[in-house]
């Protein structure tokens, strides 16, 4: 007995070549379930520039609302002091002489 049986071989060979089949096997698997995740990937990333977009929109939507409430306080602010300008300042300084006015009259009952 020199030599080694020919099955022996042939059962050495089948073992490597199945498990070579089943790296095979597995490799295929797994490039077939990242091939099934990328294409999920690029739906989750389509959806979310949509979303980016829309948000987009949302927010230049938000500045221009802030942008018209800003004009507004302005405008009423610069009413306010055209207010205070036209109608209080007379409206004191006319108070202003007419305490004055009562003052000097005071003055004159108390004497």
């Amino acid at each position: 007995m020199e030599t080694i049986p020919p099955i022996f071989w042939m059962s050495i060979v089948t073992v490597i070549v199945v498990f070579l089949c089943l790296i095979f096997y597995y490799l295929a698997m797994l490039l077939k379930e990242t091939k099934d995740t990328v294409v999920e990937v690029r739906d989750v990333v389509k959806e979310s520039k949509n979303l980016l977009s829309k948000s987009t929109d949302i927010l230049d939507e938000a500045q221009e609302i802030v942008a018209t409430a800003k004009r507004t306080v302005y405008t009423a602010e610069s009413l306010a002091g055209e207010i205070k300008e036209q109608v209080i300042v007379p409206v004191r300084s006319i108070g202003g002489i007419f305490s004055t006015i009562s003052s000097f009259l005071e003055g004159f009952r108390s004497k």
